[in-house]
């Protein structure tokens, strides 16, 4: 099904959405680079990203960077499944 078909589905079934709102399809796709939406979330495959949008300055490299930290415990897809 597409994002936003899952949404409209769950509003059918009325499960409550992000922040008590109806789902729409981009709760569910999200934003690929930033991670966000279900389909992107690292959370998902058991990788938490610490400052995700709200980087810190690597003094190092110049530059700015986010922190992961593996999570196994949290992972509910499988790595074959998330990097496809």
């Amino acid at each position: 099904m597409s994002p936003v078909r899952i949404a409209d589905e769950l509003n059918a079934r009325s499960v409550p959405g992000p922040r008590g709102r109806p789902w729409q399809g981009t709760a569910i796709r999200g934003h690929r680079n930033r991670g966000s939406g279900i389909l992107n979330n690292q959370a998902y495959i058991g990788l938490i990203v610490f400052n995700r949008l709200a980087y810190r300055k690597n003094p190092a490299a110049e530059r700015r960077v986010s922190r992961e930290k593996e999570v196994p415990s949290l992972r509910i897809v499988e790595s074959a499944l998330g990097n496809g």
